[in-house]
């Protein structure tokens, strides 16, 4: 009996939480569109592939973070420099990109160039480094850098500053989200 009361209770506190959507990848590419440098990006399974002479891109959105593979189609050695590169917030506020490998510690670092040797394949994490958070009970969290499911339209822009066969170029990427329509009463 001693127990039924606390049961009770978390049962009670559980049915009153308010419901919690998970994002998931594949959805987000059903709600999301991606452009890069204006060209309009196809995806599939949850990744938006981009395919073009210097360079292939799978990109997969997550709430917090954009994994990234980057294939050299080159035969020169290619760099992705997240210090000359930003992501660009759904508010407008626009912040510096640090990679997964970044810790607390780390986080306002200078972040290593990506070196990605012809015909070779990069696969990265990328994260605003203004989502970067700490807490002393669970360490190191990133912040979503979009509310799940979307409201409102939302645009988030990763540009990424790259250097192909000798010169520096930068790759913009644009995310537009539109919520689904809702069904009709």
């Amino acid at each position: 009996m001693r127990f039924a009361l606390p049961l009770a209770f978390i049962v009670v506190l559980a049915a009153c939480a308010p419901a919690v959507t998970r994002f998931d990848p594949a959805e987000g590419t059903r709600v999301f569109s991606l452009t890069i440098d204006g060209q309009a990006v196809p995806s599939a399974g949850g990744a938006f592939t981009y395919r073009s002479e210097p360079f292939d891109l799978d990109v997969t959105l997550r709430r917090d973070r954009l994994d990234i593979d980057l294939v050299n189609n080159t035969a020169a050695t290619m760099r992705l420099i997240p210090d000359r590169s930003a992501i660009v917030l759904p508010d407008g506020s626009s912040s510096n990109v640090v990679t997964g490998t970044v810790s607390w510690t780390t986080r306002n670092d200078p972040q290593p160039t990506i070196v990605i040797p012809e015909t070779a394949k990069a696969s990265e994490v990328l994260l605003a480094r203004s989502l970067l958070g700490f807490s002393s009970y669970s360490g190191l969290f990133i912040e979503p850098m979009f509310s799940w499911p979307l409201s409102s339209r939302v645009t988030i822009r990763l540009v990424l500053a790259l250097e192909v066969e000798g010169s520096e170029r930068e790759v913009t990427l644009v995310f537009e989200g539109t919520p689904p329509p809702q069904p009709n009463p």
